[in-house]
């Protein structure tokens, strides 16, 4: 998942984020940072 172009986050059916895995962590409020940080660090 590191190396994919976008990722798309979806809560609920919504999507409620998307971009490069770099721009996700870099959204520590956002629903990818929370879980996936500590797993990517």
């Amino acid at each position: 998942m590191v190396d994919a172009d976008r990722i798309v986050v979806r809560e609920q059916g919504r999507i409620v984020q998307q971009g490069t895995c770099e721009q996700l962590l870099a959204d520590t409020e956002g629903l990818f940072a929370r879980p996936a940080g500590p797993q990517l660090s």
